[in-house]
C-alpha cells in the first residue's frame, strides 16, 4: 500500500474514533438535535411533527440510521461524526489533486484533529453533513472537463443545499469553478437543481412546512444586527475560540498566491456574508468556513516544513506538535462534556404521577416522551401557577434559559427561594459555542456576551436542577402571610 494512503487511513480512523466515543458519551444539547430526531421519525411515519427546519436530506439520514441503531439519540449523533470523519479523506483528494501530497496530508490531520469540527460532528446538526456534501461537490468539480462529473459534483452540492438552510450562496462558488466552461455550468445548475425538484419542494408540500421554512430563512437573512461598539470584534473572537490560534497564523501566513488559493478565499467570503447581515450568526457561519482555513492552514505548515531548518525528522515533528498543541486540551474537554437531560430518565420514572415542566421542552421531551411536559412560561408567573393547579409539579432548569431567555427574573426568584429535589451536572453547555449561538438576547457586543458566560457558568454553575413547585409557591404563600 503506498505510504501516502496509510497515512490517510490512519487519520480518518482516529477522525471517526474521536467523533463517535466523544458522541456517544454525550447527549442533547440544543434543541435543535431533538427536533431533528423528532422529524426522522415522521419521515419513517411514526411521529406526527411536521418537519419544520425547511431542509430535509439530513433529516432523511438520520431516519436512514434509526432504522440500523434504533431510535435513539445515538442515531442522530453517529450521521454527524460518519460525515465529519468522511470529509477528512475529500479534503486530502482536494489538496492532493491542486497542490501536493505532503499538504494534502497535513490538512487531513488537521481536520481530523479540529476541537470545533469535533464538537460539530457530535451534535445533531446538519453543519458536517451539509460541508461534507459541499468537499465532495467541490473535489468532482474542480479542474475537471467531463460531463458525467459535473452532473455527480451538481447533485452533491444539491445534497448540500437541501441539508442546510444556511447555505444559499452555494451556486456562486461553482460559477466561480465552472467560470470558463458554461456547458459544464449548465450541466451543473441541472443537475443541482434535481434534488430541489424531485425531493425537497414535494417534501416540502406533503409536510406543509413551507410558511416554517420561509419564516426561518427571512429570520436568517433580514434581521437586522445590534452593531455596537465591540461587535467588529465579535468575528475574530469567535475565530480564536473555535479554530485556534496556531490554525488562524498558519492560515494568514499562507504562502501560495492569491490567484492559486482564490478558491478558498472566495469560499470563505461567501459564507461569511451572513454576518454583514446579522453579526450574531458568527458562530454557526464558522461551521462552513472551517475547511477552506484548514487547507490555507496545511499549505502554511507545508511552506514552513520545507525550510531548511526544518529538514531534520526531529524538528519536523516538533513543529507539527506545536501547532496542534492547542487542539489537544479542547478536544480532552471536548471529551469529558455531559448534558444532563439525559439522565432525566433515572430521577423521572412515573409517567401516571409526574408532570413536568422544562426551560429546554424538545430535549425533555424527546428523554421523556411518555410524560407529560409543558414548556416553562417565561416570566409569567400566572400561566406558572395555572399550569400548577393543573398538576405540573416539577420544573426542569438548565442554563438554556438563563442564556436565551431575554428576562430570567422568575426563574431567578425560583432559585434563590427553593432548594432544589436533585442536581446533575450539565457541562455540555458551558462551552463557548453553546454562548457564541444561544445569547442572542444579552450580547448586543462581546464583553456583554463574556459577562453573560461569567455569570450563568460561575455564578450559577454547570447544572440543571430539579425543582419541587409546591415548594416553591409554599415559601412563597409562607412569606406573603408574614408580612
Amino acid at each position: 500500500m503506498n505510504r501516502q494512503y496509510l497515512y490517510l487511513a490512519i487519520i480518518t480512523f482516529l477522525a471517526l474514533a474521536l467523533r463517535v466515543i466523544i458522541a456517544r458519551n454525550t447527549g442533547l444539547t440544543f434543541w435543535d438535535e431533538a427536533n431533528y430526531l423528532e422529524e426522522a421519525n415522521f419521515l419513517r411515519g411514526i411521529g406526527n411533527q411536521p418537519l419544520a427546519l425547511g431542509k430535509p436530506t439530513f433529516s432523511l439520514l438520520i431516519a436512514i440510521s434509526q432504522t440500523i441503531v434504533g431510535n435513539k439519540d445515538f442515531a442522530g449523533q453517529i450521521v454527524s461524526a460518519i460525515m465529519g470523519a468522511a470529509t477528512v479523506p475529500v479534503i486530502y483528494f482536494l489538496i492532493n489533486g491542486l497542490f501536493n501530497r505532503r499538504a494534502a496530508i497535513l490538512a487531513s490531520a488537521l481536520l481530523a484533529l479540529s476541537p470545533f469540527h469535533i464538537i460539530l460532528s457530535r451534535l445533531i446538526l446538519a453543519d458536517t453533513t451539509s460541508v461534507f456534501f459541499l468537499t465532495l461537490a467541490i473535489l468532482i468539480g474542480v479542474g475537471q472537463k467531463s460531463n458525467n462529473l459535473a452532473a455527480l459534483s451538481g447533485i452533491a452540492a444539491s445534497l448540500s443545499f437541501t441539508s442546510n438552510l444556511k447555505l444559499l450562496f452555494i451556486p456562486l462558488l461553482f460559477v466561480l469553478i465552472y467560470r470558463q466552461d458554461l456547458k459544464r455550468l449548465l450541466i451543473w445548475f441541472i443537475f443541482f437543481s434535481l434534488p430541489i425538484i424531485i425531493w425537497e419542494i414535494p417534501h416540502h408540500l406533503i409536510s406543509h412546512s413551507f410558511p416554517s421554512y420561509l419564516f426561518q430563512l427571512i429570520n436568517l437573512y433580514s434581521s437586522s444586527a445590534d452593531l455596537g461598539l465591540y461587535n467588529p470584534l465579535l468575528y475574530p473572537y469567535t475565530l480564536l475560540a473555535y479554530i485556534t490560534w496556531p490554525i488562524l497564523l498558519l492560515a494568514l501566513i499562507c504562502p501560495e498566491k492569491p490567484r492559486k488559493i482564490s478558491l478558498f478565499l472566495i469560499w470563505i467570503f461567501l459564507f461569511s456574508l451572513p454576518l454583514l447581515i446579522n453579526v450574531h450568526k458568527a458562530p454557526r457561519a464558522i461551521s462552513f468556513i472551517i475547511v477552506p482555513i484548514v487547507i490555507l492552514a496545511a499549505l502554511g505548515l507545508d511552506r514552513i516544513l520545507q525550510k531548511k531548518f526544518t529538514q531534520n525528522i526531529i524538528i519536523k515533528i516538533l513543529i507539527i506538535l506545536f501547532f496542534v498543541s492547542a487542539s489537544i486540551p479542547m478536544i480532552l474537554q471536548t471529551a469529558k462534556l455531559q448534558s444532563a437531560q439525559k439522565s432525566l430518565s433515572f430521577y423521572f420514572t412515573n409517567p401516571q404521577t409526574q408532570k413536568i415542566i422544562t426551560t429546554q421542552f424538545p430535549v425533555t421531551k424527546y428523554y421523556l416522551n411518555n410524560f407529560n411536559i409543558a414548556e416553562f412560561p417565561n416570566n409569567d408567573k400566572n400561566k406558572l401557577k395555572e399550569l400548577h393547579r393543573e398538576g405540573y409539579r416539577y420544573l426542569v432548569v438548565d442554563n438554556q434559559a438563563f442564556v436565551s431567555f431575554e428576562n430570567t427574573s422568575l426563574l431567578q426568584d425560583i432559585e434563590s427561594h427553593t432548594i432544589p429535589l436533585a442536581t446533575f451536572i450539565d457541562s455540555a453547555k458551558s462551552q463557548e459555542y453553546y454562548f457564541l449561538e444561544h445569547s442572542d438576547f444579552h450580547k448586543t457586543n462581546l464583553i456583554q456576551m463574556i459577562n453573560l458566560k461569567e455569570e450563568v457558568v460561575r455564578k450559577r454553575g454547570q447544572y440543571l436542577k430539579i425543582y419541587d413547585l409546591d415548594d416553591y409557591f409554599l415559601k412563597k404563600i409562607a412569606g406573603h402571610a408574614k408580612n
